[in-house]
């Protein structure tokens, strides 16, 4: 387990450069007002890719840790449901389209979303693929798809932006394409690499259906909590704030890769494991990713005070309020993972973080508004760190009470994670040991 953990760990940092060097450099090239124009219709992209996911993702993961021979119809019910229930937002884009450029997109000129819409059933189809391989426990090969794709997509944005033509559109569109070709790869993997005999199974179907969309609700929440940031910001004041603001927010959730490698390197054991083996294991990673975030974020916020300025220029200095105020709701967000993980992959409760999910989630609305009208940018980012803590202390406060473990057990750091520093220094296995 450790050297997978090692090995995810070190794609995600390649994944990080990758991103982070691409990010500097769009930046630089675009200016906050086009980026903001871009993430705008970035963040509808991800929240439609999410909203068409039905849960099948999670569900996936979980069925086929449990039975590999379930890859067969599972993977065919991914490309269908990537195709058809993807390419829905795009359609109902195309009905409505003066209206929805005139209000939701109004930031962004005419048209733009439905680049960006286009790319849905692509990415639905990559994050579906991905669910898979965490199930199947092909965590090299999804590792090894994941910089490549990134180190191919990121270049080739870059020398579009800075040879061809230097704006949002220029982006989404390499973008799509790229996702096109990915997912191409996939299929070939599939097929090649797992022997992929297409077919529909009505039983499986109707068990990942019902698993998926039991806990799609509290992922539709979280994602809403993620991206109605976005258009408040942008209603409010504006493309260029929106640039200053998505510059903050895609640099604090870079923070998150570092617990993904835990997180798909655990997901089978906590998932599949026996009932204290996964309580404590949930408890002791989530304390470890909560207390490990904290100190990467600090270190983030003390660097970026520093580095903004040189590195992605002047003009996104405005960047850095919002980027501190942000650091400890992605911690506290990203800590919630696993417990996440336990009810739906283990107890298969799902209901119970959509319910903690979808309170926070109505709450962050007029959270976000009404600290965005009165302090802007640096308002938004507050709002976001009071409903990623309620998202949580909530969450962990349910699994407390499920797991019967104490709360400190859970949020406050244990001599056994001392252990766990050593043991990760001196590559010896002490994961399994909860």
């Amino acid at each position: 387990m450790l050297k997978e953990y090692a090995a995810t760990f070190g794609s995600n940092a390649a994944v990080f450069a990758v991103n982070t060097a691409s990010s500097i450099l769009l930046a630089r090239i675009l200016g906050p007002t086009v980026l903001g124009e871009y993430a705008l219709i970035a963040a509808t992209y991800t929240t439609m890719v999410n909203l068409c996911g039905l849960g099948i993702n999670v569900a996936s993961s979980t069925m086929v840790a449990r039975d590999r021979e379930a890859l067969h119809p599972l993977a065919t019910h991914a490309l269908l449901a990537a195709v058809l229930v993807g390419g829905l937002p795009l359609l109902l884009y195309l009905t409505v389209a003066p209206w929805l450029d005139a209000t939701l997109f109004s930031a962004a000129p005419p048209g733009l979303a439905a680049i960006g819409l286009a790319t849905v059933p692509f990415g639905l189809f990559s994050l579906f693929y991905g669910s898979l391989m965490v199930g199947f426990h092909e965590i090299s090969l999804l590792n090894r798809l994941n910089v490549a794709g990134s180190l191919v997509v990121s270049t080739a944005q870059v020398v579009v932006v800075a040879f061809v033509q230097a704006d949002a559109r220029a982006v989404l569109l390499t973008t799509l394409v790229g996702a096109a070709i990915t997912n191409a790869i996939m299929l070939a993997l599939l097929a090649i690499k797992h022997r992929w005999r297409p077919r529909i199974d009505a039983a499986v179907l109707w068990e990942s259906l019902s698993l998926g969309l039991r806990s799609h609700a509290g992922n539709l929440a979280s994602y809403l909590m993620l991206r109605v940031d976005f258009y408040i910001v942008s209603a409010l004041v504006g493309p260029t704030a929106l640039g200053y603001y998505s510059l903050a927010r895609s640099l604090v959730e870079k923070l998150w890769l570092a617990v993904q490698p835990i997180y798909s390197v655990a997901f089978s054991r906590i998932a599949a494991g026996a009932s204290d083996e996964a309580a404590r294991l949930t408890a002791r990673l989530t304390r470890v990713a909560l207390w490990l975030l904290l100190a990467l974020g600090a270190g983030l916020a003390a660097g970026s005070a520093l580095l903004l300025a040189p590195v992605y220029t002047e003009r996104f200095l405005p960047a850095l309020g919002p980027l501190v105020w942000m650091v400890p709701g992605a911690a506290l967000f990203g800590g919630s993972w696993f417990v996440g993980l336990y009810f739906t992959g283990h107890l298969r409760r799902p209901e119970t973080p959509s319910k903690v999910a979808w309170s926070a989630c109505a709450v962050s609305l007029p959270l976000y508004y009404g600290l965005t009208s009165l302090a802007g940018i640096e308002g938004a980012a507050l709002a976001s760190t009071l409903t990623y803590g309620m998202v949580c202390f909530g969450t962990v406060a349910a699994f407390a009470r499920a797991s019967g473990l104490p709360l400190a057990r859970v949020l406050l750091p244990q001599a056994e994670d001392l252990e766990l520093a050593r043991g990760l220094l001196r590559r010896r296995e002490v994961l399994p040991s909860t």
